[in-house]
């Protein structure tokens, strides 16, 4: 019998190329760990407003183009803005929300309300087009926090909380 001994190495301790590969087997597995939470805020503004999103496919990785559908009622300005102002505090000069994230506690119900938001102030009153505002700013929040979350640091720290190990090819290790 031969015995073969191999390193078993932290994230951090991996070259390059090897973080890279580690990096990229974890995405083709698991996808964007957030996606999930992101959609549910999306969905929870359109449902606040009484509408749905009905179709959508996103790209986190941003490699391709993503789309999102809306079914919106017809609404008066004057109830969009009643319900938008139970959506939490916000800075008046800005129009971006202060993190109070009423939809569903996630901090996506942020970015999606901050699109929305900002096209009412703006003076758009369709509740569809208040909707494409809306998925516009939390598109590109959802795309860069997930190139942040497959930064070396990030995923170091979520490779450490989960025990991940890798052999020096940047290969999870056998538990």
């Amino acid at each position: 019998m031969r015995t073969i001994e191999i390193a078993i190495l932290k994230f951090d301790e991996l070259d390059p190329p090897a973080k890279q590969r580690a990096k990229d087997a974890y995405a083709e597995a698991n996808g964007y760990h957030g996606a999930e939470d992101y959609l549910a805020s999306l969905k929870a503004l359109a449902e606040h407003f009484g509408g749905k999103l009905t179709t959508y496919d996103i790209d986190f990785f941003g490699g391709t183009r993503s789309s999102a559908d809306f079914d919106m009622p017809e609404m008066s300005g004057a109830e969009i803005r009643r319900r938008l102002k139970t959506l939490g505090s916000y800075n008046r000069r800005t129009g971006k929300g202060l993190g109070d994230c009423k939809l569903t506690g996630y901090c996506a119900d942020e970015d999606a309300i901050d699109g929305f938001r900002i096209a009412f102030r703006q003076g758009e009153r369709d509740l569809a087009a208040l909707m494409e505002a809306a998925y516009d700013t939390w598109l590109e929040h959802a795309q860069a926090d997930c190139a942040g979350f497959f930064e070396d640091d990030q995923f170091s720290e979520h490779c450490d909380a989960n025990g991940y190990e890798f052999v020096a090819s940047g290969k999870r290790a056998p538990k």
